[in-house]
């Protein structure tokens, strides 16, 4: 998260400002959220809507502002990647159960 924040902070200028704090939120609400829906209330299908969700999002923002970043983009990698494996584990407990 410490270089998602990078990220952000690379990301966010004054023509964009609302729009990433808009898809900041979103991000956040969605991360924060996929936790007590996977593990504590066991909501299987819930929680994989929200961390494809999530997903979704961070693969949006890796590659809709590459152009604006270029190389600076590449530290959403490793939380891409991590989202990936996490949406795949949830996909896996989704068809077996």
């Amino acid at each position: 998260m410490i270089l998602f924040a990078f990220y952000m902070a690379f990301l966010i200028k004054p023509e964009n400002k609302n729009k990433v704090i808009l898809l900041f939120g979103i991000q956040w609400i969605l991360n924060v959220a996929w936790n007590p829906v996977f593990f504590y209330f066991q909501a299987v299908t819930l929680g994989l809507i929200c961390i494809l969700s999530l997903t979704i999002l961070i693969a949006y923002l890796f590659f809709h502002f590459w152009k604006e970043l270029n190389i600076k983009s590449l530290l959403l990698a490793p939380y891409l990647i991590w989202l990936i494996i996490a949406t795949s584990l949830n996909v896996y407990i989704y068809y077996w159960n």
